[in-house]
């Protein structure tokens, strides 16, 4: 499914979804640095937006650290997209493809 004329929207600033046909869908963007002392900030926005879109975008392209807990946390997003048949697509940053690329995981 292709996403045209979205909008990014900033995770810590404003979360809210876009109505585009019959699918609602929405863009989590994560800035800088995502690791286990920042993850609380957004877990629970992740999580609402999990459940009110049936296209989740987390775009990580501006993301310069990441660690393996923030990992992890992407991981379980798809997973329970995936369970609720759902969409989630993942816009990777270098930092997080490289981290991802190490320990082996395809994301």
């Amino acid at each position: 499914m292709a996403l045209k004329n979205t909008e990014i929207i900033n995770l810590f600033d404003d979360i809210s979804s876009r109505n585009r046909e019959d699918d609602m869908f929405g863009i989590i963007t994560l800035k800088d640095e995502v690791t286990i002392n920042n993850l609380p900030e957004w877990i629970s926005n992740l999580k609402d937006s999990l459940s009110k879109w049936d296209v989740v975008v987390v775009d990580t392209a501006e993301v310069k650290k990441v660690d393996i807990a923030a990992i992890q946390m992407l991981i379980a997003a798809r997973k329970e997209c995936l369970k609720n048949g759902h969409e989630f697509i993942l816009r990777k940053s270098d930092a997080v493809t490289n981290l991802l690329r190490s320990v082996g995981i395809r994301l």
